[in-house]
């Protein structure tokens, strides 16, 4: 696909785009790495629906790999290691990843974020302010017909 922004390089700098997409950079860092602001690539792409898709498809290959390895520290892993001499191995170690919790919390956060979230929301109509509201006038007359009595003072 040719886009007519990206005609002026002698390399096809849509492929350079892709590349860049794909090893993890964000638009704002593609933009500076093919030498345009990143306010007029942001509207190549809204100019250029089919490209900008292409963009983000490729955006998926890094955070594909990043998933994955979160998942892998979340549960834990074993890895070998080969020590060679003479290009012969000699020594193999398996060393043992113990679960991460932290991994383990910002999976379950982002994957079953109704379950696992710090904040609970709270929600209340303006039914619930308003009686919450007459309650406070109504405890406050009370208080005002007793003669301010408050908390320890005689009635």
């Amino acid at each position: 696909m040719i886009i007519p922004e990206l005609a002026y390089t002698e390399m096809d700098a849509s492929k350079l785009i892709l590349v860049l997409a794909k090893s993890g950079l964000m638009n704002d860092e593609i933009a500076v790495a093919i030498g345009m602001t990143p306010g007029r690539f942001k509207n190549m792409l809204q100019k250029y629906p089919e490209f900008r898709d292409l963009v983000n498809e490729a955006k998926e290959d890094p955070n594909h790999q990043v998933e994955q390895s979160l998942f892998k520290r979340a549960l834990g892993y074993q890895t070998k290691e080969i020590v060679h001499k003479d290009g012969k191995p000699v020594q193999v170690t398996i060393k043992e990843y113990a679960p991460d919790p932290v991994s383990c919390i910002f999976w379950l956060k982002n994957r079953s974020p109704k379950r696992w979230r710090d904040v609970i929301e709270h929600r209340h109509s303006l039914k619930d302010r308003m009686e919450r509201a007459h309650d406070a006038v109504a405890e406050r007359s009370r208080g005002m017909i007793t003669g301010g009595a408050g908390e320890g003072a005689e009635v």
